[in-house]
């Protein structure tokens, strides 16, 4: 019984590093419009840039009387 359950946990392991890296695969490819074909993370990389900016912005108006 320890056999089976050793080689389980073994298989468990290798399935999470499969799905793991296909989600990693899937969160690098391009898609959208032809003009503006990019990933998820780069998306998410540019609207972390764009709030920052705002963000920046913000802070250097003041405050409003």
């Amino acid at each position: 019984m320890k056999k089976f359950t050793r080689y389980q946990i073994g298989q468990a392991t290798t399935e999470y590093i499969v799905i793991s890296l296909i989600i990693i695969a899937a969160l690098g490819v391009p898609f959208g419009d032809e003009e503006e074909k990019r990933s998820v993370v780069t998306r998410l990389s540019d609207m972390i840039k764009q709030e920052y900016r705002a963000y920046k912005y913000a802070h250097s108006v003041g405050n409003l009387p």
